[in-house]
């Protein structure tokens, strides 16, 4: 997972140095990506967030809509890691 990090992190700086739209589009695929990943590491869709339902939303609402959603995401994971964040219940079937 740390070799993602670095790699998202190297790949970044690289397309920063190009003219503004790629690099901010790098910027913002690169975190969409890593948010994506990370929310399926903390298993976001198990607890009580109106954010995503699985890593593929969480990718596509950040990627379109980084500016509210991506801190909206750093926000919520925050709360999940100090664990304020109920776990969602289950539907009975």
């Amino acid at each position: 997972m740390k070799s993602i990090f670095i790699f998202a992190a190297a790949f970044t700086l690289i397309l920063i140095s190009a003219p503004i739209p790629y690099g901010s589009i790098a910027v913002v695929t690169a975190t969409a990506f890593l948010a994506a990943l990370d929310s399926s590491r903390i298993r976001l869709q198990t607890y009580q967030s109106r954010i995503a339902n699985n890593p593929f939303w969480t990718f596509v609402l950040i990627f379109l809509f980084w500016i509210i959603f991506f801190p909206w995401y750093l926000w919520i994971r925050k709360k999940i890691i100090r664990g304020e964040v109920p776990l969602r219940q289950s539907q009975p079937s």
